[in-house]
């Protein structure tokens, strides 16, 4: 118990002296999902035709800015998210976990408006929902249960709190994967939040 108290008490006085260069914010958002799936092709070269589907997802993030450079931030954060795919008279669904890290730039517009883009990875866990594709082709295909993904965002921010943000989500790693068969995430998305 004494080593523990011992080690966070140093924590707290080097996390205290380090943050004099540097200054936090943190923040939540909410939005929607609009997400597909590309590379759709099995071994023979069949092309499979799916549909958007419309989603959801909330989080809560938290930004960091060295002092010295004042238009570069770094953000992390935990998103909630809900995606899916139709195929013919079906639909599949997942809900994630993601937890994205990403590298901004931010540039003052006018008074109350700064302009920013940020892009970076995402790791996001499945949690739920359908585990596969069943009965689409000759075989299901799994749903994979960590994916990895490319995420880059544009956004508005008003009054230095009132963010709108619009993004875009590329998969590395396959979200559905079988014998044969393999098909990443695609997901365009609009958010918006509060930052203090």
């Amino acid at each position: 118990m004494k080593k523990t108290i011992l080690s966070l008490s140093f924590f707290l006085v080097f996390a205290l002296s380090y943050s004099q260069d540097y200054s936090f914010r943190f923040g939540a958002k909410v939005g929607f999902n609009y997400s597909d799936l590309y590379s759709m092709k099995d071994d023979t070269g069949s092309k499979y035709d799916f549909t958007a589907y419309h989603g959801y997802t909330w989080g809560a993030f938290a930004e960091m800015r060295k002092e010295s450079l004042e238009n570069l931030f770094l953000r992390g954060g935990v998103n909630f998210s809900k995606r899916g795919v139709g195929y013919g008279n079906n639909e599949t669904t997942n809900q994630y976990i993601e937890i994205p890290i990403q590298l901004g730039y931010k540039c003052k517009v006018a008074s109350f408006l700064n302009a920013y883009a940020l892009a970076g990875p995402s790791v996001q866990f499945r949690t739920y929902g359908n585990g596969y594709l069943k009965g689409y082709s000759n075989h299901d295909k799994a749903t994979q249960k960590v994916i990895g993904v490319g995420e880059a965002n544009f956004g508005l921010e008003f009054f230095k709190h009132i963010q709108v943000e619009g993004g875009y989500q590329y998969g590395f790693t396959p979200d559905y994967k079988s014998s044969g068969f393999s098909a990443k995430n695609s997901t365009f998305r609009l958010t918006f939040g509060l930052a203090f």
